[in-house]
């Protein structure tokens, strides 16, 4: 984890990210397309364990599409043949959401987790 371009410490420009038992590369670009040309804010490559984000979106939108991102990652490391995008949105919302809400729950079960 590095500071953003911009030098702002409370930016943390993420460059990989564990999903399930694999690390997944992030990398920044001018745009990020999908296959049909499409240009979208963030892509999953599973099979290269890559994820492309817009270098150009603004942090909380960065952050927001690598947890959706991260979402396809579950899904394909787990074998969950979902194809809806909107159940990944809805999914990722309501993930988002739980851990927005039970900051206290999240703090003590990572700390058991890593006990």
């Amino acid at each position: 984890m590095k500071p953003d371009k911009t030098g702002n410490k409370n930016q943390i420009k993420f460059e990989k990210i564990r999903i399930v038992s694999s690390n997944y590369k992030i990398t920044y670009h001018d745009v990020v397309r999908d296959n049909d040309g499409k240009i979208l804010e963030g892509r999953i490559l599973e099979a290269l364990k890559e994820i492309l984000i817009d270098k150009n979106l603004c942090y909380q939108t960065k952050l927001q599409v690598i947890m959706h991102e991260a979402m396809h990652g579950i899904k394909w490391e787990m074998c969950f043949d979902i194809k809806d995008e909107n159940w990944n949105t809805q999914l990722t919302t309501g993930v988002t959401c739980f851990i927005r809400d039970n900051p206290k729950f999240i703090i003590e079960y990572m700390r058991v987790l890593n006990n």
